[in-house]
């Protein structure tokens, strides 16, 4: 038999001759096991008492006579032999033709040669060729889906995080390519803005303690999966550093810029919380500033002396601002110095005539710089901005139909703009000023909200009204403090009845983030810790 098959012309279906010696064999062998006559040998029928043989095309398409065909067969060729006939495929919905009478084979048990001498049935090779044709369409799709480049933006505009958008990078140069493009990723942060991870908290705690400043960082909580291994992985205690006093200057894009007194002296550094392994960066010395006339140091007043950051393509840019009031002339000095080569250079340094600086409405200064102007809460009626292009200073009035008691504070906007948060008898107003053309454009109120509704759904009463004998469910003696409105308004940072609440402006969502415990501690600044933007990519080696 088996050198039948060897001998038979390449042009014989062999395979469905295996099959039907398969099935001829096994039906055989049930046969002979039930006690029944065997069917004939492959090739011989039974005709009555005598036996006769078939030709090989009546051993594969069956006997002709009795029957009617619907095609005829071609006659044999005149230079081949009659052993060798061509058969044709056979319809796969067909039956099988064979010399024996016709057998009664499940779906379930017909197989296959090869499937047969594995041990597996029909359904299974059926199941595994359907699984086997799925996966070369689906890769031949998924290549036709990604091989577009629009499509690719689409599939990974829906990433949720710039952490996922990093991993994604990562597949090849053409998905790095697409995911650090700028025009998609300032599409990726419309959709989704950098999440908060936590903030820090610089208190004034008890004076009988050694430290002046101290501070705290609270992360956020509940996090995703994907931000909390983050904050697992980062340093953000600033216990570490030796220091008597210590104090957050300035949070931004995963930099803390701080201030330790150790020594009788300051030192101001950066702090990388993501990058565990790095130490404080400390900055060289700030200028000291010249020691004004004997006739007039009685009268000037140090306003402030800050460290202020600014994004760049180098990365961040620092800037050390200092702002010097006389009294008696009612003039404000202004001057900027730029860190660079690890050394503090002028930058600029401007004068104006301003009024009423002393009288500020504002609890805590606002100050900030976008672009490249430096934005200045500190007086009664204006904002104070200066231009370090031109050096210039110029003022933008409060809106006319603010009222000028209660608290207000000033926040980034995207763009030329800021906007400008006020709150009195708890109810919070955000208002939007934008330049237009270069110049100076109008006061937009683009939210108001009530806290007093907002805080009875979280049952915050306050506990000093509750001391004198009031009724602590009396939410009119409430009084809210705005330590910080984060960029373009999203979210604020309250302090009320001894609990740290944050505000989400776009849900109306207010949450108790942090309790102060310590009874005579201050509240100074709350500095907001976001999510590092734009990410940090894989660099692409040609």
């Amino acid at each position: 038999m088996i050198f039948l098959f060897l001998w038979l012309p390449p042009t014989i279906h062999r395979g469905r001759l295996v099959r039907s010696i398969l099935i001829f064999r096994t039906t055989r062998m049930t046969h002979q096991s039930k006690g029944k006559p065997a069917p004939p040998q492959l090739g011989m029928t039974r005709s009555g008492s005598r036996e006769t043989t078939q030709t090989p095309h009546q051993l594969w398409h069956g006997p002709t006579q009795g029957r009617r065909s619907s095609r005829s067969l071609p006659p044999p060729h005149p230079n081949r032999s009659p052993s060798a006939v061509v058969c044709r495929p056979l319809n796969p919905t067909s039956s099988l033709r064979c010399c024996h009478p016709p057998l009664r084979v499940s779906a379930a048990r017909s197989c296959s040669p090869i499937g047969f001498l594995r041990g597996r049935s029909a359904m299974e090779e059926m199941r595994d060729m359907a699984q086997s044709t799925l996966a070369v369409a689906s890769a031949a799709v998924i290549s036709l889906v990604l091989g577009d480049d629009n499509l690719l933006g689409e599939i990974l505009l829906r990433l949720g995080f710039a952490t996922d958008l990093v991993r994604a990078a990562a597949v090849c140069r053409r998905w790095l390519r697409a995911a650090s493009d700028p025009v998609f990723l300032r599409r990726f942060r419309d959709l989704h803005p950098p999440r908060l991870h936590g903030f820090y908290i610089d208190s004034y705690p008890n004076p009988t303690l050694k430290r002046r400043f101290y501070a705290e960082f609270v992360p956020m909580q509940p996090q995703p999966p994907e931000l909390a291994a983050v904050l697992r992985r980062g340093r953000f205690s600033l216990d570490t550093y030796d220091s008597q006093s210590t104090r957050v200057l300035d949070c931004r894009n995963g930099r803390v810029i701080v201030s330790l007194f150790c020594g009788g002296d300051f030192k101001r550094g950066v702090h990388s919380p993501l990058h565990p392994a790095r130490d404080l960066v400390i900055f060289p010395q700030l200028p000291k500033k010249d020691v004004p006339d004997s006739d007039s140091y009685s009268s000037k007043i140090r306003i402030f002396y800050e460290i202020l950051s600014k994004e760049s393509v180098d990365g961040l840019s620092y800037f050390a601002v200092s702002l010097d009031y006389c009294v008696n002339e009612e003039k404000a000095t202004t001057c900027v110095y730029r860190l660079q080569d690890n050394a503090w250079r002028m930058q600029t340094s401007a004068t104006t005539q301003i009024s009423g600086l002393q009288g500020s409405s504002l609890k805590q200064l606002s100050i900030f710089l976008a672009e490249d102007k430096i934005y200045m809460g500190i007086t009664m009626h204006n904002i104070l901005v200066l231009d370090l292009t031109s050096s210039t200073f110029s003022t933008i009035k409060f809106p006319d139909k603010m009222s000028f008691d209660g608290q207000i504070i000033l926040s980034r906007a995207n763009g030329a703009g800021i906007y400008l948060s006020h709150v009195k008898d708890l109810q919070l107003c955000i208002w939007l000023h934008m330049d237009c053309n270069g110049s100076i454009g109008d006061w937009l109120l683009v939210d108001t909200i009530s806290l007093h509704d907002l805080c009875a759904n979280l049952k915050i009463s306050n506990s000093s009204t509750t001391e004198d004998g009031d009724d602590p469910d009396n939410g009119d003696d409430l009084d809210a403090y705005v330590h910080m409105v984060g960029g373009n308004a999203e979210y604020v940072f309250l302090e009320m009845d001894r609990y740290i609440l944050y505000l989400d402006v776009r849900s109306r969502a207010l949450h108790k983030v942090h309790t102060v415990t310590e009874k005579n501690t201050l509240i100074s600044f709350i500095h907001p810790f976001m999510m590092t933007w734009p990410p940090v990519f894989p660099a692409l080696q040609e």
